[in-house]
């Protein structure tokens, strides 16, 4: 079991599965989980970090967006 899914649909956009879908929360207070904040951090930056395959390369461009 994965606790992050990529969301794949069958239109062709270009955020087609290099998104994260986020969890369902039943209260408002899981909003500031790390499961729940770490999907958004993730989702919300640019599309090449996204879409980097090597972790070396992600971790590299991620510092320099940060």
């Amino acid at each position: 079991m994965s606790y992050f899914e990529t969301h794949k649909h069958n239109t062709m956009t270009r955020n087609n599965g290099y998104e994260v879908m986020f969890p369902k929360i039943r209260l408002e207070y899981g909003r500031g989980a790390f499961y729940y904040m770490g999907v958004k951090l993730y989702n919300s930056l640019p599309l090449d970090i996204r879409k980097t395959a090597d972790f070396n390369d992600f971790n590299n461009l991620l510092k320099e967006n940060f």
